[in-house]
């Protein structure tokens, strides 16, 4: 799963790093979660020009009677999106960019689930991959209410991910965010290279405080550490993680 993300990067800074207007804006936050108002980046084949605006984390498809669905739609995985009806619209024309500087993800193998922090070797700001929808409906006294949604793409974990758990997000390497974005681009086949987990070597990890899950703590304590870093050296698990609830 991914349930939490860290945005600390300035907007300012987030549209020059994504060449994007900045339509909306946001401030840094430590503990994003599902049901946020988010940042995305899109791009307007029109204009030809990337747009950032300010998205609801939790995809509604264009053909939900309620808004149900964006409960268990804050994710999509790699490997059906463009098999299931809630997303496969969505994939291949209305692709997008989500900013992070970094998400957490819990290791399963402790009797209680403990948070890691995720992010770049330089702690630079990256790309999930991500998909949006538009979804409206009136109501019998004709009052319209339009919303527009996200999700994240998943994939299998990479060599660091995997030392906790066995999926992560889809993370957009810079050189390919032009096809992801372009609505035009309408072969997603030769998407199945790009929805593939990303490299670990330029990535870092460590363990957290577990008070980054209770209630709405977005405090830069968040992110301390709390341990040492997780390394690429192979661990041998003696036991099979275990499954326990995780705050979403």
């Amino acid at each position: 799963m991914s349930s939490r993300f860290v945005l600390k990067t300035p907007d300012t800074e987030i549209a020059e790093n994504f060449q994007a207007e900045l339509v909306d804006h946001f401030k840094p936050h430590y503990n994003i979660e599902p049901g946020s108002k988010i940042p995305v980046v899109r791009y307007d084949p029109v204009l030809k020009k990337r747009f950032i605006h300010l998205l609801h984390w939790g995809l509604v498809p264009a053909w939900a009677k309620d808004r149900k669905l964006e409960h268990n739609n804050f994710n999509a995985r790699a490997e059906t999106i463009g098999e299931l009806a809630s997303f496969k619209s969505a994939y291949k024309q209305r692709r997008c960019l989500i900013p992070v500087d970094g998400f957490y993800e819990w290791d399963r193998h402790h009797k209680i689930p403990a948070p890691y922090f995720f992010c770049m070797e330089d702690e630079a700001p990256f790309a999930f991959a991500g998909v949006w929808e538009s979804w409206s409906t009136t109501d019998k006294n004709g009052v319209t209410e339009t919303l527009q949604s996200c999700c994240v793409i998943t994939t299998d974990a990479n060599k660091l991910m995997a030392k906790i758990y066995n999926r992560m997000p889809v993370i957009v390497p810079l050189k390919n965010y032009d096809t992801w974005l372009d609505p035009m681009f309408l072969d997603t086949s030769n998407f199945k290279t790009m929805l593939r987990p990303f490299t670990a070597q330029p990535m870092k990890a460590w363990p957290v405080s577990r008070s980054m899950t209770e209630g709405k703590n977005s405090k830069a304590s968040c992110v301390k550490k709390m341990g040492m870093e997780l390394n690429l050296v192979e661990v041998k698990r003696t036991a099979k993680p275990r499954k326990f609830y995780v705050p979403s």
